[in-house]
């Protein structure tokens, strides 16, 4: 057994970049010129000195570098050790939800109140307020996507707004996109293009933008109804598992005026080499007629974890009020074990999960919610694993 000096990171932002500040126990080091901190791992197999190699993880790219490249030395000191055996892994974000991975891992959420409402983009109460997507800018903010629609609205399709941690709301002029494109959900290339995959007639397709704003319509289907094994397929929460493959994870939609008792719910996936032609993997991975949670699941979020683990955060139609669960699958596909998302502070309808990490490492729930008061309504909460 060794005594190593644990490396702590934050991060601060400025109009041009990224800096994120890394404090060994003796010194203090500063790395400009990133895009982002997040998911930032330091590896390393040996006591901390200055001439130690290390090898920097950013997203999934290795970066060796040492100690004495980080430059920008300031007066702050944070001491803490502990004992840890052989390779020592260590990362910004918080309660180790991106480095760990089991099945039995737990997560909770604490409700910090409404982001979106009828009130907000001029609607009244009763307009669909819903599916939520988002993503984090390099400027540290969120962009948040939601779809807002009410009968004879002008403002009818896909919203946005942007928000530092949920509890503020910039709302963006105009719609990113028109109906009839429901159930967005985004995903962050590598290359800086967003992709945001949306319903369209009997599949999904897909628009893509670089300033999250401006969106152009991508030709062809991304993947349909059909060839998904659904009735009607709802909106594709996708990750990276490599540099070259993505997963998307999809549900059954739902079909308006149909009680869940007559629809088969189940949550499925497809595979891609370049976000825009994708494959059914052919698995029921929860819901019915699958091998181990059979119940009615539905709006299924991805949440990656380390290497290829997720854990899917999912609403279950079996009973009123909906509510969300989750699951874990160390290999992204196997889930044979739900809990019960415990949303502190909040007991009405729950649906549509989007968890976000921040700027500064912290994760945030954001989620479809009905009440009386607000109607249809997304809610922010705390999110964190226990």
């Amino acid at each position: 057994m060794r005594c190593y000096s644990l490396i702590t990171l934050i991060s601060i932002f400025t109009a041009a970049n990224t800096a994120c500040l890394f404090f060994p126990a003796d010194k203090s080091y500063l790395v400009k010129g990133l895009s982002s901190c997040l998911d930032f791992r330091i590896l390393r197999e040996k006591p901390l000195s200055t001439t130690q190699p290390l090898a920097i993880q950013l997203g999934r790219s290795l970066f060796p570098t040492s100690l004495r490249s980080l430059r920008g030395h300031i007066d702050t000191h944070i001491h803490m050790t502990k004992h840890l055996d052989d390779a020592v892994l260590l990362e910004a974000n918080s309660k180790n939800i991106h480095s760990t991975c089991s099945i039995d891992d737990q997560f909770r959420a604490i409700d910090i109140g409404p982001i979106v409402s009828y009130a907000q983009v001029g609607m009244t109460l009763g307009a669909a307020i819903a599916d939520n997507t988002s993503y984090l800018m390099q400027t540290g903010d969120v962009r948040l996507y939601f779809w807002a629609g009410q009968q004879n609205a002008k403002g009818t399709g896909v919203h946005s707004l942007r928000t530092v941690d949920g509890t503020d709301a910039i709302f963006e002029d105009g719609l990113r996109l028109p109906t009839p494109y429901g159930h967005p959900k985004v995903f962050l290339a590598r290359d800086g293009r967003l992709h945001m995959y949306h319903l369209v007639i009997d599949g999904l397709g897909s628009h893509a933008s670089y300033d999250g704003i401006v969106f152009s319509l991508q030709d062809g289907m991304r993947l349909s109804s059909a060839d998904a094994a659904l009735e009607r397929i709802g909106g594709m929460s996708v990750l990276e598992i490599d540099s070259n493959t993505f997963r998307g994870y999809f549900s059954n939609l739902g079909i308006p005026g149909v009680p869940p008792n007559q629809v088969v719910d189940q949550i499925r996936s497809a595979v891609s080499n370049d976000l825009f032609n994708w494959a059914s993997e052919g698995k029921i991975l929860i819901g019915e007629g699958a091998t181990e949670l059979r119940g009615k699941a539905r709006q299924p979020f991805a949440l990656r974890r380390s290497a290829t683990c997720v854990t899917l955060l999912y609403q279950k139609v079996d009973r009123s009020p909906t509510k969300i669960y989750y699951s874990t699958a160390p290999d992204g596909l196997s889930f044979s074990k739900e809990y019960r998302l415990n949303i502190e502070g909040w007991g009405q309808t729950e649906a549509g999960p989007n968890v976000q990490v921040l700027a500064n490492g912290q994760y945030r729930l954001f989620y479809d919610a009905q009440n009386d008061e607000l109607g249809n309504h997304i809610r922010v909460a705390d999110f964190e694993m226990y």
